[in-house]
């Protein structure tokens, strides 16, 4: 049996599966908690940074708990519906009923036509699922596990809003009855900091206030047991500096310290990902001992080769993408950007994507991105979903493991961000377009259009990815199409006008030219005439020739003050010209020192956003402290009356939560005034929520009332948090204001600078006119004296 093929006892960056179960250590208390959330409600809500293991608790540790019977009042008889919600939640809600409904051996899914039937049924009320139940389409006395992970998918802005409330109308209901009625319950993980998206969907909230679950972290011991235990069932050992190294490295910061207070949640998000990380050193280090001969032992000196936990991932992976072709190389950031979401690490989350669709995202080249993808998904790997041997298809949903890979690996880092940057360029192209269309907005020109060209061309944007954000690609490839041709028309105007101009100064300079030439050469020929016929009337030839010498005379004193004339207005233009150059040269300076103060501006204005985003996430994690502290102040009460009374409260909370809410977008407008007491109300709740917990310690009716206070504190934050973020938002576009303010300037210098330039050409120009006419003037002296030397005789004296 190869290693691939072997039973792998720690599942390194995915979740751990059901049949994993006797695998999986180290949460037996969050279980407990689990079903006992699920006994009081039958709705449970896990919620939890990215990386604190919700899917393996559902998965391996609640499903078999219910398979056990530990649900007492249900029975061991579960039939498990697990789905992701994805861009269509009541297709996956209606493959997935199908899928529990068929025997458990069963192989073959559901067909296309049978998966859009039950849809069909779905979205006819929110009572279908019930019926459906009912038309016993499960074994009787058999439950049914709803697994909905993760339920934030349902708040991003690629799914039909009708078809997601849909999907929580379904929920909501079928827990609404009495379980005789309707035998289900429903599990569901969430990311914390979706949980204030909740109120967005009726009555979504009020169920989520009972049945929040937020797993604590596990200590050192479960650590221990999570690393060992699955040693002893597998049967290898573990040298016990390697544990300690690892339980060592756990305890750890992840990230270094770090000086920019913008990053402060950034670094928090990195640090919830201990768990992923140390399953992925665990399997590699597996992986490295089946390698050696004889009996198996994971070491501490293979740990160290690793890079230890915190740089094992990056250095693993990077060496994966490093093997790949290089022609395959350069697909790799399209791949990846595709199967990922959001602008910085706070909120990366993996996306899955058709492999039909990653195939036109890349131009069609199939052999790159299926090279790529069974690359990362390979058993030794492990990075890609789905895993080997799945085939892929057309339409088969192909993600990343864990978002995690994006946090720990840099160049994952840089491809979200050129993501980020695309997106929002595509955007703005998008909404310049379709405003265009209506008669809004001129055609892009200059300096933007240049911008936006260059970027067209180095991403190379396809229909395929246009399609998952808004905009008619069509539309908007026309109108920078139309754009760059009116510039280019704009472009040959202004050439073909210095071009005008340079033929009209060169005709200019011919007919001067031509004068001075002619004049001389017609005295000339009519001296050389009088003096071929000397023996024919000298007196009068003479006296002829003395008319056209001083004809002569008179046009060359003539062309002469023309010429001098010409001078004197080409040095009046020449001093016009420096003059305006000068005021030229004055502007640019102008706008080059408003450049620099807009650009100033600007980077004010973007220290102040990232100051507000940073006190923005960290009101958002102070919330998130008080969730957890009011949760384990929860776990000290009396189950029955405690239950009871949560009920009640959290009913009350809700509706107090939803009011709150709504006049908080009515004074949307003065969320800065209102940031810096929301702050202080973050305070209050962190507090509210340590006194819950040691008054819980005490009596349960005291607990009681520190979790009322600390669920009031949590909206309250969670608002804060919210109105800090929007103002962030806010404060970013001005910052984008500025920046385009600066770029404006920046074109506006570089006109100045053209029209500098233009303005020293025609100063050179006038000087060479300058030039011409001081020639013309010698060429009229010369043409003077040539004209006045055949009156001279030989003898010296004027012939008269």
């Amino acid at each position: 049996m190869t290693v691939a093929a072997e039973r792998q006892p720690y599942p390194g960056l995915r979740s751990f599966a059901r049949d994993e179960a006797d695998l999986f250590f180290g949460r037996e208390n969050a279980v407990a908690e689990s079903i006992k959330r699920l006994a009081a409600t039958r709705f449970l809500m896990l919620a939890g940074p990215s990386g604190t293991g919700k899917s393996s608790l559902l998965k391996a540790g609640l499903i078999p708990a219910l398979e056990d019977g530990r649900l007492e009042q249900a029975g061991p008889n579960w039939r498990v519906a697990d789905l992701r919600p994805g861009i269509r939640p009541l297709t996956s809600l209606a493959e997935a009923l199908l899928r529990a409904a068929a025997a458990p051996e069963a192989d073959e899914a559901p067909g296309t036509d049978a998966i859009e039937a039950l849809r069909a049924e779905l979205e006819q009320s929110p009572g279908a699922l019930i019926d459906w139940l009912q038309a016993d389409n499960l074994p009787e006395r058999t439950n049914l596990l709803l697994l909905v992970d993760p339920l934030e998918e349902l708040f991003h802005a690629e799914i039909s809003r009708d078809e997601a409330e849909a999907f929580v109308a379904l929920l909501l209901a079928s827990v609404a009855l009495p379980p005789d009625e309707a035998p289900i319950c429903i599990a569901a993980a969430m990311r914390s900091e979706y949980l204030a998206g909740a109120a967005s969907f009726a009555g979504l909230s009020e169920v989520i206030a009972k049945s929040l679950y937020a797993p604590p972290s596990l200590n050192s011991e479960q650590l221990r047991q999570a690393i060992v235990r699955p040693a002893k069932v597998c049967g290898f050992k573990i040298e016990p500096p390697l544990v300690d190294a690892l339980l060592e490295d756990a305890s750890s910061p992840i990230a270094p310290p770090d000086e920019d207070p913008g990053e402060a949640l950034d670094r928090a998000v990195q640090a919830a990902d201990r768990l992923p990380l140390l399953q992925h050193a665990l399997s590699q280090l597996w992986l490295t001992a089946a390698q050696r001969k004889g009996k198996r032992v994971l070491k501490l000196d293979d740990y160290e080769k690793l890079g230890r936990l915190r740089d094992a991932l990056a250095t693993h992976v990077q060496g994966v993408l490093e093997a790949l072709l290089p022609e395959h190389r350069d697909v790799a950031p399209i791949v990846f950007r595709a199967m990922s979401r959001g602008a910085s690490l706070a909120d990366a989350v993996g996306r899955p994507a058709p492999y039909g669709e990653l195939e036109a995202i890349a131009h069609g080249d199939s052999s790159a991105v299926r090279e790529i993808i069974e690359t990362f998904r390979a058993p030794d790997n492990g990075f890609l979903l789905p895993p080997r041997p799945q085939p892929l298809r057309v339409d088969t949903p192909v993600e990343i493991t864990h978002e995690c890979l994006i946090r720990q690996w840099p160049t994952f880092h840089r491809w979200l961000k050129a993501e980020a940057h695309a997106a929002a360029t595509w955007q703005r192209l998008a909404d310049r377009a379709e405003s265009h269309e209506r008669g809004e907005a001129e055609l892009l020109s200059g300096f933007p259009l240049a911008s936006i060209a260059d970027w067209w061309e180095r991403e190379q944007p396809t229909p395929s990815w246009a399609e998952r954000y808004s905009g008619d690609f069509a539309q908007t490839r026309s109108f920078l199409e139309k754009s760059q041709r009116a510039q280019a028309a704009l472009d040959r105007a202004a050439t073909e006008r210095q071009g005008r101009g340079m033929r009209n100064k060169l005709l200019a300079f011919a007919a001067v030219v031509t004068i001075g030439i002619i004049a001389p050469l017609g005295v000339f020929a009519g001296y050389a005439a009088i003096r071929s016929n000397e023996a024919a009337e000298r007196a009068r030839i003479e006296a002829a020739a003395a008319d056209d010498a001083r004809q002569a005379t008179a046009a060359a004193e003539q062309l002469a003050g023309a010429e001098q004339r010409r001078a004197v207005e080409a040095e009046e233009q020449a001093q016009a010209d420096r003059q305006l150059a000068e005021e030229a040269q004055a502007s640019a300076e102008e706008a080059e020192q408003r450049a620099v103060a807009a650009r100033e501006q600007a980077d004010e204005l973007a220290a102040l956003a990232e100051t507000e985003r940073a006190r923005a996430e960290t009101e958002r994690l102070r919330a998130l402290e008080a969730i957890e502290a009011a949760t384990r102040a929860g776990t000290e009460r009396d189950q029955a009356d405690e239950e009871r009374r949560l009920a009640l409260v959290a009913r009350d909370a809700a509706e107090r939560a939803a009011q709150e809410a709504t006049s908080e977008r009515e004074l949307a407008e003065l969320a800065r005034q209102q940031a810096a007491n929301q702050k202080e109300l973050a305070e209050t709740a962190r507090e509210q929520a340590e006194d819950a917990e040691r008054a819980a310690l005490d009596r349960a009716a005291a607990a009681e009332a520190a979790r009322e206070a600390a669920e009031e504190a949590r909206e309250q934050a969670l608002a804060a948090a919210q109105e800090a973020e929007a103002l962030a938002d806010k404060e970013r576009l001005h910052a984008l204001a500025a920046i385009d303010q600066v770029r404006a300037a920046e074109e506006e210098l570089e006109r100045v600078n053209e029209e500098l330039a233009t303005a020293i050409a025609t100063a050179e120009a006038a000087l060479a006119e300058k030039e011409l006419a001081d020639q013309a003037r010698l060429r009229a002296l010369r043409a003077q004296s040539q004209a006045i030397d055949p009156l001279i005789e030989p003898d010296g004296s004027r012939t008269e």
